[in-house]
């Protein structure tokens, strides 16, 4: 599936796990492929707190963002949201694509 950059509405699908985000899109995210466990941040408010971290799950909400210079919470893009509130997202669950 691919990521999504517009908000969802209450009412709107929610996606499972795994999700594909665009490189075209992310550029921040380095290369095709999967993504590097430190660029990946688990976090209520889903902010990042480090450079490093790029893709932010918010457990609270479902939704999982793209930071692109990774602190800066103002940048933030939505990727998607996740049905179930699911609590093991991991940097595994999201593959880069050309």
């Amino acid at each position: 599936m691919s990521c999504s950059t517009a908000l969802p509405s209450p009412t709107s699908t929610r996606w499972t796990t795994p999700f594909a985000c665009p490189l075209s899109a992310f550029p921040a995210l380095g290369a095709v492929g999967g993504l590097q466990a430190s660029a990946f941040f688990i976090a209520a408010g889903g902010q990042a707190t480090l450079a490093s971290q790029r893709i932010v799950y918010d457990p609270t909400t479902g939704i999982v963002r793209y930071d692109i210079n990774g602190f800066a919470f103002a940048v933030n893009t939505l990727i998607v949201g996740l049905e179930n509130l699911p609590a093991n997202v991991t940097a595994a669950d999201c593959v880069i694509i050309a």
